[in-house]
């Protein structure tokens, strides 16, 4: 028997702001599975919303930011899900869920706990509805120190969308007032990254968006009832807008994935064990990883997509030390082309 080394495998799904054109391309050119897997969720997609993320994102010539905000949502549900499928086809199966943001709502299938099918068409009908009620605005990385960026934030209309760590943060707001902020924070050293998102997730702005996201729930079937769960020795899910686990999802929670803040350092830290996990990120840009390392607290941290294009490298690599770690249940530890 092997013997397993660390605690928990832990799964990061992460959202808007990630997105690349070219994201996965790699994979998806050397990994048959994952190539079908793509295709299939992608004509799920086109079916519901009328065009087609894959063509969106894998165009060779592209002009302007990643940012239409149904097609990358689309797309970042269809390479997680396709990452977690390809883990566990290794062999690799999460014991707990991370979801932070549109990661909220890829955990749901990813767990089990929605029909994968289900949750794409979901995405698709509440990022059509969000242009009309939220108003258009932007989010924003920082590298410096969070007590610099509080101190940068004199409005309203920015809020801290997320602090990962007291060097690593995002604001939300008003693109102007993103802008002022960013300019005040240069002078003081810090880095600021316009992410490709046109909306002000996690903010103030979208109290507006109670409504919606309760109206959308109630009305659409997400493929399982909210007292079941598909196994109870089932991986555990954890939203990152309440720190902590959820058994069951609705419009409330819907509405916190989109609008609460995001405590993703929070909620990492609120794991069993968490220090000595071993977390893969399975969103594009390893941005949740980077997020992680900036804590300093855990070891094992992998990303798998990231604009590199080492796709299938780097998920052989987590599959070699997750084979090391004793915790493959089955299935193969290396990464085969066309496979």
């Amino acid at each position: 028997m092997v013997t397993r080394l660390i605690p928990h495998v832990v799964f990061l799904l992460g959202g808007q702001g990630s997105q690349y054109f070219g994201m996965a391309r790699s994979l998806y050119e050397k990994d048959a599975r994952f190539r079908a897997l793509q295709e299939e969720l992608d004509e799920i997609a086109t079916l519901a919303c009328g065009r087609s993320p894959l063509s969106y994102l894998h165009r060779s010539r592209i002009g302007g930011p990643c940012d239409d905000l149904e097609l990358t949502s689309l797309g970042l549900f269809m390479v997680e899900y396709g990452l977690a499928v390809r883990l566990r086809d290794h062999g690799l199966e999460p014991d707990i869920i991370v979801g932070a943001s549109l990661g909220e709502f890829i955990s749901l299938a990813v767990s089990g706990m929605a029909d994968p099918h289900m949750a794409l068409g979901f995405i698709a009908r509440f990022t059509r509805a969000i242009p009309s009620v939220l108003p258009a605005g932007g989010m924003t990385a920082v590298l410096g120190s969070l007590e610099a960026v509080t101190a940068a934030v004199k409005s309203d209309e920015v809020s801290l969308a997320s602090v990962n760590s007291d060097q690593h943060v995002v604001l939300s707001g008003k693109s102007s007032a993103l802008a002022d902020v960013s300019r005040r924070l240069a002078i003081s050293g810090a880095i600021c990254c316009e992410l490709p998102v046109r909306y002000p997730f996690h903010s103030s702005a979208c109290d507006s968006l109670d409504a919606l996201m309760r109206r959308l729930v109630d009305g659409y079937s997400l493929g399982f009832s909210a007292a079941d769960r598909v196994s109870v020795t089932g991986p555990e899910t954890w939203s990152s807008s309440i720190a902590g686990p959820r058994t069951s999802f609705s419009g409330t929670a819907a509405w916190e994935a989109i609008a609460r803040p995001i405590r993703f350092s929070e909620t990492i830290r609120a794991l069993p064990k968490y220090e000595s996990n071993l977390y893969v990120d399975l969103t594009p840009s390893g941005s949740l990883a980077a997020a992680l390392k900036s804590m300093r607290v855990v070891r094992a941290v992998h990303s798998i997509v990231t604009p590199f294009g080492r796709d299938p490298e780097m998920l052989s690599d987590v599959l070699r030390e997750a084979k090391e770690l004793g915790v493959l249940r089955g299935g193969r530890a290396e990464f085969d082309e066309e496979d």
